[in-house]
């Protein structure tokens, strides 16, 4: 922010900073909504806010038979990308990585991530390519949550009208 003087001076400075955190785990990566914490530092440095996403967990060991094999990592990480992109004609998805997924619900569990680019369309508008993060669970039965839930098809009920019991 600027503070413009009378005189024609001016002076910057800092409103307010936002330092983002991520997580680990024995050094892979944590990633999804529980896996964040941000704090927000106004003038000298004092706390002015702070957001935590960060789930509590104890380790659970899995069966080597729990996990997807290998060889469907990438299949399944290509139609998770197709799912989440379906109109896209064309999708350029890296190498999947293992991750430590938090899915904010307070499951933690080991999945596979990439992150995947959509070209822009060539339907002669000039649009920006879009990248785009799938997470798929590294178990062939997952617990987390990855995907966003189908909107409703109904308006919620008018609580206001309804005869009081």
């Amino acid at each position: 922010m600027s503070v413009a003087r009378e005189d024609g001076t001016t002076s910057d400075y800092r409103k307010q900073v936002s330092v983002y955190f991520s997580r680990q785990i024995d050094g892979v990566d944590v990633v999804g909504p529980g896996s964040r914490m941000i704090v927000h530092l106004g003038s000298h440095g004092e706390l002015a806010g702070l957001i935590r996403r960060w789930s509590e967990t104890e380790a659970e060991q899995e069966a080597v038979e729990a996990f997807i094999p290998t060889g469907e990592v990438l299949p399944r990480m290509e139609a998770q990308l197709n799912q989440d992109w379906h109109e896209a004609s064309e999708i350029a998805p890296q190498m999947p990585r293992r991750v430590i997924y938090d899915d904010g619900h307070s499951v933690v569990e080991a999945a596979y991530a990439t992150d995947g680019r959509v070209p822009p369309e060539s339907s002669g508008t000039p649009r920006v390519g879009r990248k785009s993060r799938s997470v798929a669970s590294a178990l062939e039965i997952g617990r987390a949550g990855y995907a966003q839930q189908e909107k409703a098809t109904d308006k919620p009920l008018d609580l206001s009208q309804s005869p009081r019991n």
